[in-house]
């Protein structure tokens, strides 16, 4: 039972590039003092357990043809790939689009959310580009 509702809370995320499938340069378009921006994660700051929604859109390619590739939210870097997405890269470099929608239940204060991406294929180069990371709970 939540004892307090915080209202809305709106995180857009813009991420300039990855430097590995699990990580990203965070550029933040606005602060919110209820999730913060820190070392490539979405924290959750407020201290109520409540349910989140997160949806992530942008464009990725691999450096080789007919592969696939799998991206989706990881909670505390535990556990398993929340909602994950496969997305099959027919064409070597040439960006797919891609959009997933989160449902993040039960998070606590301090619980932080990162991108996962993994190729069906050990060596591929996976670029992640035009990302835009929505995070909202209530």
């Amino acid at each position: 039972m939540r004892l307090q509702r915080e209202g809305w809370v709106n995180q857009t995320v813009y991420i300039s590039g990855l430097s590995t499938t699990t990580s990203a340069e965070v550029i933040k378009s606005f602060y919110t003092c209820k999730a913060t921006l820190d070392q490539n994660q979405i924290k959750y700051q407020p201290s109520n357990t409540i349910d989140c929604v997160t949806i992530i859109c942008g464009n990725l390619q691999v450096n080789q043809v007919n592969r696939s590739v799998t991206i989706g939210v990881k909670k505390n870097n535990t556990g398993q790939i929340i909602s994950p997405m496969t997305v099959r890269c027919g064409s070597a470099n040439q960006p797919y689009p891609f959009s997933l929608v989160a449902y993040l239940d039960e998070v606590i204060k301090d619980d932080y959310f990162e991108l996962f991406v993994t190729s069906s294929t050990n060596g591929d180069q996976v670029i992640v580009q035009d990302l835009t990371w929505y995070f909202e709970s209530r």
